[in-house]
């Protein structure tokens, strides 16, 4: 085992419950703030309660923001470990999950939570393989029962059936869906314990490298941290409902996204697809053209803010969580608005003007 500092002293022992920070571009991640809810959660279910760790895995000049100390805090953690090493800065797996799987050995904390992003579930699998740990993953639901085993549940068979899992060795570790529980700042909170050590890492840890980062655009952007979504369902019907859609969303400044049947028709990718087997989405605004409102869909967009329809079904499903329907072909509204919208100067005054219009 390696120590996990740089002095050979090990972290004054930390909370029961782990929650690994995502951070990009030094701003924390929504998901963050869920899995500290979810986290505050099961260590109240715990025997004798438990003690929330936000764990941060950073450079520098990320874990000298005091700001961010104090966030997590309102979100729920009663104590801060930051690991600050050059390394840590934007995110490589191996030198993360030798820093994880030292502190794991060191600390040997009972549940460590992450969000089922692609990083997310990198370490995950690594760390549980590592520590000898359990792992189930991409859940929607965790609970613990009254021995302390951590429970969760996963959709599978089409979002029909819900697998119910559990962890059989510690570390317990889970990854949980982004969208699938409610971030809950505290009303009252106290100022969290912080401990910052720097890590001692191998030198094959560097091995691997981030050579660039690049921000995200409207048309990169996860559907996840997107104000804007639109969406598609089996009315796209083709690659040339696929560049509509996708003509539409650069207009409004938006996301692009789909229903599972055009994931699975190979339309687009799995990444961007809404749904209980996909994401749970809470934009400002959702489009949704041709998407009939299977209940597993309306299941990841039905909190979205303001969520307008096209569809040519008057008695399609998603009219009744739409706040502004159209019955009509997409392939006439929607080159109809593209038109209307050409004008406008900006992808905010676009989606404006389609709220008048929808009005």
């Amino acid at each position: 085992m390696h120590h996990p500092t740089d002095n050979g002293k090990v972290p004054a022992p930390v909370g029961r419950v782990w929650s690994v920070v995502e951070h990009q571009g030094g701003e924390l991640s929504p998901v963050s703030f869920e899995l500290l809810a979810e986290a505050r959660a099961l260590a109240d279910m715990l025997q004798g309660g438990g003690e929330v760790c936000a764990l941060v895995l950073s450079s520098e000049q990320y874990c000298s923001a005091e700001s961010h100390i104090d966030t997590l805090a309102k979100h729920g953690a009663d104590q801060v470990l930051l690991a600050c090493h050059p390394a840590l800065g934007d995110y490589a797996s191996e030198p993360h999950i030798e820093v994880l799987t030292d502190l794991c050995h060191a600390l040997s904390p009972e549940i460590i939570l992450l969000a089922s992003s692609l990083d997310g579930q990198d370490i995950a699998a690594r760390l549980s393989l590592r520590t000898g740990g359990s792992l189930i993953s991409d859940c929607v639901r965790l609970t613990v029962n009254t021995d302390g085993v951590l429970e969760g549940s996963k959709p599978v068979l089409d979002d029909h059936l819900y697998a119910e899992l559990h962890c059989e060795r510690r570390p317990q570790v889970a990854t949980l869906r982004p969208g699938a529980c409610e971030a809950k700042p505290l009303h009252t909170y106290q100022k969290p314990e912080v401990q910052r050590i720097e890590p001692v890492l191998d030198s094959h840890s560097g091995a691997v490298s981030v050579g660039e980062f690049l921000p995200a655009t409207a048309r990169n952007l996860s559907i996840l941290e997107a104000e804007r979504v639109v969406a598609g369902g089996a009315g796209i019907k083709n690659p040339h409902g696929v560049r509509l859609l996708e003509a539409l969303a650069e207009s409004l400044g938006a996301c692009s996204a789909a229903s599972r049947v055009l994931v699975d028709l190979g339309l687009m990718p799995r990444d961007k697809q809404v749904g209980l087997s996909g994401v749970v989405v809470k934009p400002k605004l959702y489009l949704a053209l041709g998407i009939s409102g299977a209940a597993y869909h309306l299941a990841g967009m039905s909190e979205s803010e303001i969520i307008i329809a096209v569809n040519t079904d008057p008695a399609a499903e998603i009219f009744k969580v739409a706040d502004f329907a159209a019955i009509g072909d997409l392939f006439e509204v929607v080159p109809a608005l593209l038109e209307r919208l050409a004008n406008q100067q900006a992808p905010q005054e676009a989606s404006q003007e389609l709220l008048l219009e929808a009005g």
